[in-house]
């Protein structure tokens, strides 16, 4: 099996015109510089910039939230998140953990 490019760029196209983003990874933050992320704490969402130095695609991010001013990394936003799932499936007893 071997690189198609007919089937690459019909690929591209349709991830295109579904989400409205390009799909070259790379490209797409040339045009999204920032991603809108919710604070695992308080819930406020504020746009964070994909680069820098903590950026949201770095190992490394960390982000202060400006509204309850505490300090949260990827692993933060993981934890949150199936917290979240947690809680969901206490209402919901059919509901399946990620």
């Amino acid at each position: 099996m071997g690189y198609d490019e007919t089937k690459c760029h019909s690929a591209s196209e349709y991830w295109r015109t579904r989400t409205g983003f390009v799909f070259d990874a790379i490209e797409s933050m040339r045009v999204d510089t920032t991603r809108s992320i919710q604070c695992p704490f308080c819930g406020e969402t504020e746009d964070i910039l994909w680069n820098g130095d903590r950026g949201f695609a770095q190992a490394d991010f960390e982000h202060k939230c400006p509204g309850c001013h505490e300090l949260f990394t990827h692993d933060t936003l993981r934890a949150g998140k199936f917290l979240q799932a947690v809680n969901q499936a206490k209402k919901d007893r059919g509901y399946c953990l990620p």
